[in-house]
């Protein structure tokens, strides 16, 4: 039995993106290089059944004015 915080918001989302990020931990453990864990945080959060995108571009507004852009490594 799992019990969802109500604090939390989108926990469904939440609790998906940790879950994914945490198999991937437990499974490689550390001092690999980013690129393979972003690859295979991509992989975990895709058969959560999410869609990701990787190096995706993101616009950054400030009260609708354009102010920037990103650039996000998992999307």
């Amino acid at each position: 039995m799992s019990i969802i915080r109500k604090n939390i918001i989108l926990p469904e989302l939440s609790y998906a993106i940790v879950g994914a990020l945490f198999d991937v931990f437990n499974d490689l453990g550390t001092g690999l290089r980013e690129k393979y864990y972003y690859s295979a945080i991509k992989e975990s959060l895709e058969k959560r059944g999410l869609e990701v995108r990787q190096q995706a571009h993101h616009q950054l507004k400030y009260k609708e004015a354009l102010i920037g852009k990103l650039f996000l490594e998992i999307r």
